[in-house]
């Protein structure tokens, strides 16, 4: 959770280095970035902005509001469906595109996820049950995470896959239903 501005800068920094950024922009950087479509950093700095300010209760301050609105729309517009709080820092977006996370998934540090995902809940008419992923996880495009389960550390999820089973750490799975193929 982003709580500090050092956190959010560590954060960004770490959002940064994953998507292959670099560490710097120079003005006329900037101003090209003014006159081209939203990218995927646009939408990561307003979600990790947004973290920010809704973690230390400025959500109605003037730049609270900016973030939320430019968040609300650069969402909508890529269609990335990912909620505040749920990514630790490194998070890699592939592509836009048809990523959903529902919003009490923890995710751990240095994730990547590609189009067309979903990370989502099983109800059992009392509570919800999601997903608790680790960290340095690679979810490949067209991939359903379902239910309660355990995706381990350094775990590879192929495309097209459907887990509905705890995943060990260091595995790799693909299919449907989701099954052991190797481990890294």
């Amino acid at each position: 959770m982003i709580k500090t501005k050092a956190d959010l800068k560590f954060y960004l920094q770490c959002d940064r280095k994953a998507q292959g950024l670099p560490e710097r922009t120079g003005i006329w950087q900037q101003i090209k970035n003014l006159f081209i479509p939203p990218t995927i950093w646009d939408f990561t700095f307003s979600l990790r902005c947004c973290e920010y300010y809704a973690n230390n209760q400025y959500v109605n301050t003037l730049l609270g509001v900016i973030y939320k609105i430019r968040y609300l729309r650069l969402s909508e517009k890529l269609g990335l469906k990912i909620p505040i709080n749920s990514f630790g820092p490194g998070l890699k977006i592939g592509h836009a595109g048809g990523i959903i996370v529902n919003q009490n998934v923890k995710i751990g540090k240095n994730c990547s996820i590609r189009p067309y995902t979903v990370i989502g809940n099983k109800q059992d008419g009392k509570n919800e049950q999601v997903p608790i992923i680790g960290d340095n996880v690679t979810i490949g495009c067209n991939v359903s995470i379902i239910g309660k389960i355990t995706v381990g550390d350094n775990a590879v999820i192929g495309a097209g896959s459907v887990v509905v089973k705890d995943v060990p750490a260091n595995a790799v799975v693909v299919g449907n239903p989701a099954r052991v193929v190797r481990y890294n």
